[in-house]
């Protein structure tokens, strides 16, 4: 149910002082009805990389589907990171996404 402020609370944690500082990497992805996993994924590491000439953003659009997720398990599998996704409406959405998260105990 909408209108209940659930985003801007979550938001809040998200920006917190205390928060920030505990994670190498974070990202605030909004999930929306047409999103598709590859996209979401590269607008994850966009904003892990942030405004800098990384050539690897650049790389991410060419690669097929596999060779987007193992880059991004890559990046992630030894950061302490935080994804919070936003609008999601699909039960199964985690189920989707997490074959490019590791479970690395950070």
């Amino acid at each position: 149910m909408g209108g209940l402020g659930k985003t801007t609370l979550a938001k809040l944690v998200f920006d917190s002082q205390k928060v920030t500082t505990q994670f190498d990497c974070r990202a605030c992805i909004t999930v929306s009805q047409s999103s598709t996993v590859r996209g979401l994924l590269i607008n994850m590491m966009e904003e892990f990389c942030g405004e800098t000439e990384n050539p690897l953003m650049q790389m991410l659009h060419k690669m097929d589907d596999k060779s987007l997720i193992t880059q991004v398990r890559q990046y992630l599998q030894h950061k302490k990171y935080l994804i919070f996704f936003d609008d999601v409406w699909q039960e199964d959405f985690s189920d989707q996404v997490e074959i490019a998260m590791p479970n690395n105990n950070k």
